[in-house]
């Protein structure tokens, strides 16, 4: 079956097996003896890197810190002065370390409170 390219049935130099009616794959399943694959143990490869000295590059979060104890409960969204937001954000940046909008928000609020139970409000 060898030699014109256009013959039906040309093997292209594979053994003649392959065009046989006899070589039928579509039953063919892996051996499981050789399919032996499991997923590797996380803490493993992590020690094993570490001793290689390799370098996570996996993303670090950048998320600020939050106010201790505190958690995100919600969002809220505020129309107002630029120039009010701006020194929102400012005072927050200003504190060391840089205080998260939730925080200066809530300190904000009990200030307030405090300003109004003082005069009576």
């Amino acid at each position: 079956m060898s030699g014109n390219p256009e013959q039906k049935g040309t093997n292209f130099g594979f053994d003649e097996g392959l065009d046989s009616a006899a070589a039928d794959f579509q039953d063919w399943t892996p051996d499981e003896a050789t399919n032996d694959r499991q997923p590797a143990d996380r803490s493993a490869v992590r020690k094993a890197a570490e001793e290689v000295g390799y370098t996570d590059r996996e993303p670090k979060s950048t998320a600020p810190p939050q106010a201790a104890g505190q958690k995100e409960e919600g969002s809220l969204t505020v129309r107002a002065k630029t120039t009010v937001i701006n020194d929102f954000k400012a005072f927050a940046k200003e504190q060391t370390p840089k205080w998260p909008h939730s925080f200066v928000l809530e300190r904000a609020m009990a200030a307030l409170r405090r300003e109004m139970a003082e005069q009576g409000g």
